[in-house]
């Protein structure tokens, strides 16, 4: 990393067996989610996901089409959710039709820049002592976005490196590397389904 540190791959074996339900919720949002649901698959092999969208109450006529769209392909299907919107709780309806081992929860305005982000969020979140896995998300001017939240940094929790550029370290390389923190954000976030269950979903 930079020269000054090596990674750890934890893409076991197990791992590379392990799928994810990646789980999408969108309303009338077409644009963004072509553009996320087509980086899935250009980045990532078909045989690693189950692919699960959210509508919540579309009424736009290109995002029905869409999703009518998006039925027909193999792994893929399009889940409807007539309720007010409530990230906790739509999330925790969809995690309950979800197949494989682990859970992705992605915002529908994100977009895959990685070849093997899935992977990598699958071999951390089935580690035993793992919780929640999050990435680095960057803005679309490529800045840091998101390289997790702190308890008591600006005042409450924060964004650690939020704003800088996407090449910055961070201490001892932090932003570079899999570190802990305190929180992490839901736009991005993986979970094994069994720990999920057990901490009984999100508090909606």
């Amino acid at each position: 990393t930079q020269n000054q540190f090596l990674r750890v791959d934890r893409q076991s074996s197990n791992s590379k067996k392990t799928k994810a339900s990646i789980l999408i919720p969108t309303k009338n949002n077409f644009e963004c989610l072509k553009t996320c649901i087509d980086s899935i698959f250009d980045k990532t092999s078909p045989n690693l996901f189950e692919l699960i969208v959210i509508d919540n109450q579309t009424t736009d006529s290109k995002s029905l089409s869409y999703l009518s769209e998006i039925k027909k392909i193999i792994n893929c299907r399009v889940l409807e959710y007539n309720y007010d919107f409530n990230y906790s709780a739509i999330n925790n309806f969809a995690a309950k039709h979800a197949k494989e081992e682990v859970l992705v929860f992605l915002n529908d305005d994100t977009e895959i820049i990685s070849d093997v982000w899935l992977q990598e969020l699958i071999s951390q979140a089935i580690r035993p002592e793992i919780g929640a896995v999050g990435a680095k998300l960057f803005y679309p001017d490529g800045t840091i976005q998101h390289a997790g939240i702190i308890l008591g940094y600006c005042r409450i929790a924060g964004e650690t490196m939020k704003g800088l550029p996407n090449n910055h370290p961070g201490q001892m390389q932090r932003a570079n590397l899999t570190h802990n923190v305190s929180a992490i954000t839901g736009a991005c976030l993986a979970l094994e389904k069994k720990k999920f269950v057990q901490v009984k979903g999100f508090d909606s």
